[in-house]
């Protein structure tokens, strides 16, 4: 698994008394991204603020939680249409390194 999902889903999934709690599963990362991509695509073109995504270099799939990690995404996006005016929001993802598992 890419080292920044496993670790990202680490900091996110935690629930009261019993740890940490995610569902394991295969994804498609780069339909997740334009998914979050689309719900603040209007928003976006009202403010005159195009979106640029650039995860193209990363594996289709990745394994992990996706339900947090789109969480994420879609309010990293979300504040960034909110406070650019006008211009471009860019949307870049990198693998920092990968583990075995």
């Amino acid at each position: 698994m890419p080292l920044f999902a496993r670790d990202f889903l680490r900091y996110m999934a935690f629930e009261p008394d019993t740890g940490p709690s995610y569902e394991v599963a295969d994804f498609d990362f780069h339909a997740m991204v334009q998914r979050c991509c689309s719900l603040v695509a209007e928003r976006a073109r009202g403010k005159e603020v195009e979106i640029v995504v650039d995860t193209d270099h990363l594996p289709r799939t990745l394994r992990g939680d996706q339900t947090p990690l789109s969480q994420a995404v879609l309010n990293l996006l979300s504040n960034a249409v909110k406070f650019t005016a006008k211009g471009v929001i860019s949307v870049v993802a990198e693998r920092l390194a990968e583990t075995a598992d």
